[in-house]
């Protein structure tokens, strides 16, 4: 027997909240969703979503992000309309000495476009951040700003297309060099960070602090950067996307698809007159679910065994 060499069944938003709505009797096979439940039991899928957020650390949750240095700033605000921060960025090198104009020469322009952020760092120690006006070729952009003074070549270049959104937690974080050397990071406690006497001392990178907030995330860093030559590289894990759209997939696994289905009726079950004891028995059914999700959710790693022959 064939099979279909199909792995593509992923139900979109509506389609997991009729699922729900199935099991509570409130939605026939052949009936249509309402604009109503669609509002409402669709606010409870994305508390649900978000709840869950605080189970641990979901695989496919972590992503890589850029955080480009200022001289001698000692935090960075990382969110919406916060400092330069992406989890995609270019870097490329300046091609031809440039002093003013619009005009910038750069060892390639791939994976560039109009509208993209675009940082300079200029010879007097300080980045222009701009944006993209045209990609001209496969090595001149048009600026949207003009350059403001000297830059020369090899100066560094630095293009995203999407500013970060707050991480939910660092995980690792390195300091990454004008020769793309790693050097990782040292975490400090608030308590740690509060304490350093001299917070502005500059250098090269060694540790850092992350306060999460609850709008932006701030990126504490010491020593403060002495080189716009030099980044920080991050492990972050990000926020599980909205529920917005009708036909927007989940934000997770497919093997968490039963376990959202039940964990909402589980929810919405009181709104529906559902009876209290198939609501527990949905709300145990969801809990083994999830876990059994969760656990095959664990990265590999390997574990290293010595013997301590100090006597």
């Amino acid at each position: 027997m064939a099979t279909s060499g199909s792995v593509d069944f992923l139900p979109n938003r509506n389609e997991i909240i009729k699922g729900a709505l199935r099991l509570c009797s409130a939605l026939g096979s052949q009936e249509s969703l309402s604009s109503e439940d669609a509002r409402d039991v669709g606010e409870a899928l994305n508390m649900i979503a978000k709840s869950w957020m605080a189970d641990g650390l979901q695989v496919w949750l972590q992503d890589e992000a850029t955080i480009f240095l200022s001289v001698g700033t000692q935090s960075y605000s990382l969110g919406a309309g916060g400092d330069h921060a992406s989890a995609s960025s270019i870097k490329t090198e300046v091609k031809t000495a440039v002093s003013s104009g619009t005009t910038l020469d750069v060892d390639s322009t791939t994976g560039m476009t109009a509208a993209d952020n675009i940082g300079l760092e200029l010879d007097d120690g300080t980045m222009h951040w701009t944006t993209i006006a045209s990609v001209t070729d496969s090595d001149t952009v048009e600026l949207t700003d003009a350059v403001p003074s000297a830059a020369a070549v090899d100066n560094h270049v630095y293009t995203y297309t999407t500013l970060l959104t707050r991480p939910l937690r660092i995980t690792e974080a390195w300091h990454v060099d004008e020769s793309n050397e790693d050097t990782p990071l040292l975490e400090m406690s608030r308590k740690d960070y509060v304490s350093l006497s001299t917070k502005s001392t500059q250098g090269r990178t060694t540790q850092f602090f992350y306060d999460r907030q609850l709008t932006n995330g701030i990126f504490h860093v010491w020593p403060t950067a002495d080189n716009l030559k030099h980044r920080i590289k991050i492990y972050f894990h990000r926020e599980v996307h909205d529920f917005d759209s009708s036909t927007d997939d989940p934000d997770f696994p497919k093997h968490y698809l039963r376990a959202l289905k039940f964990a909402l009726a589980s929810d919405i079950g009181d709104e529906y007159g559902v009876p209290v004891n198939r609501l527990e028995r949905w709300e145990r059914k969801a809990y083994m679910l999830k876990e059994e999700a969760m656990m095959f959710d664990v990265e590999d790693g390997s574990i290293q065994l010595g013997i301590d022959d100090r006597g």
